[in-house]
């Protein structure tokens, strides 16, 4: 069982939020136990989509569904063109781009449809803070990602994308987006370009990505780069009364 306190989402929405990745061999009863003996009144677990009777235990326990996530993998980077459309130029984001990238993110995840999003019970301009506080971490703190890279217009950000180690030659493309003001220009493609040639320059063979299942326009992009798709999770939360 894997479970822990979030404090970063407690200090957000204000109740004690535990976080759980589950599977087909964790025993429920175990999970509500932990939680009622921490005082969790907000548990947000995640389990694979083929553990078919874990999800029929949890829909008959008080949990509900609030996202499917889909996972792509590139198991053999290749370097794909990294060119910049005229005015535009990227480069490696430093702490000073903590402001910039954060109010930009606001913008990008304003009302995303993610899991925390999808929950009635939570504040939606603190599900957005989710994403833009996210963001700004990402600039200042190592233990968010190893590198984010941004895409500028003239001297504004316009579009970023974080990348992070995550195995043995692996990393993961985590916390990406482009100004909605500036799409379908080819930045998003030129993100994940220059995330696999990021990969490529660290001797790494594999890239991977996620998003929610609907989210189709991105999935296109990475099919289009190499990427398939390769394993998904649902993602449940409970309430659990005072």
């Amino acid at each position: 069982m894997n479970i822990s306190l979030s404090e970063l989402d407690e200090t957000r929405f204000g109740v004690v939020t535990a976080k759980a990745n589950l599977d087909g061999q964790d025993n429920l009863a175990n999970v509500t136990r932990w939680c009622v003996e921490k005082g969790v009144e907000f548990l947000i677990a995640r389990i694979p989509v083929e553990d078919v009777y874990l999800v029929q235990d949890m829909e008959s326990s008080g949990f509900f569904l609030t996202d499917t996530l889909i996972f792509y993998k590139n198991a053999q980077v290749n370097e794909s063109p990294c060119n910049s459309p005229e005015g535009y130029s990227w480069r490696l984001a430093t702490e000073r781009d903590a402001g910039e990238v954060g109010i930009l993110s606001e913008k990008i995840f304003n009302n995303y449809h993610g899991h925390y999003h999808a929950d009635r019970k939570l504040n939606k301009s603190d599900c957005d803070s989710v994403y833009s506080s996210w963001a700004v971490n990402s600039c200042l703190n190592k233990n968010f990602c190893d590198a984010m890279i941004i895409i500028e217009f003239r001297t504004a950000i316009v579009g970023f994308l974080t990348v992070k180690t995550v195995g043995h030659e692996i990393c993961e493309i985590v916390l990406n987006g482009v100004d909605p003001n500036f799409q379908n220009k080819g930045l998003y493609a030129l993100l994940i370009s220059l995330a696999k040639k990021w990969a490529l320059e660290r001797q790494l063979k594999a890239v991977i990505v996620s998003t929610q299942l609907n989210n189709l326009a991105v999935q296109k992009v990475w099919c289009r780069q190499g990427f398939e798709p390769y394993k998904s999770f649902y993602t449940f939360h409970k309430w659990f009364a005072k």
